[in-house]
């Protein structure tokens, strides 16, 4: 940061810096889950819970939250998806059907999603620093060639 001098200056630019990286941020983050959301895929093909495929093709990488400020992503479930993710992922207990007037006999879990996130959390962590580093840098640049650093 050539030509800063004092805290304001330093604070101002740290700020202005800040404030230029929460698409960074969020592209970062979505590359970085990617391969959680491989594995779960993965991991839904390997226990047989695929049948319709509506989990399967309901995974994917979503944004936390619909404001800017919101840069944060997650792997989860869409559409179709929301309603059965967690049923597989914890199973269930045997259970009454009003609607088709007979019990349920329940269902062993089978997890995907947890084991996809403890295989690759520290992949997850690696490629964040990686790509948030690269974009940090590149926003610096920029600021920097403009004359705002």
């Amino acid at each position: 940061m050539s030509g800063v001098t004092g805290h304001r200056q330093t604070g101002a630019s740290l700020r202005r810096l800040a404030n230029s990286l929460q698409r960074p941020v969020s592209e970062a983050s979505r590359y970085a889950l990617g391969p959680i959301l491989r594995a779960a895929k993965a991991n839904l093909l390997a226990n047989g819970s695929y049948v319709y495929g509506n989990l399967y093709r309901g995974m994917a990488i979503r944004q936390k939250g619909k404001t800017s400020a919101s840069n944060t992503h997650a792997v989860t479930a869409t559409g179709k998806a929301i309603g059965e993710a967690h049923l597989v992922e914890f199973g269930t207990d045997p259970h009454w059907q009003p609607r088709r007037g007979r019990w349920h006999p329940g269902a062993d879990p089978k997890p995907f999603l947890t084991p996809a996130y403890v295989q690759n959390e520290q992949e997850a962590i690696r490629r964040f620093g990686e790509a948030y580093g690269r974009a940090v840098e590149r926003q610096a640049d920029r600021l920097r060639a403009k004359g705002k650093l």
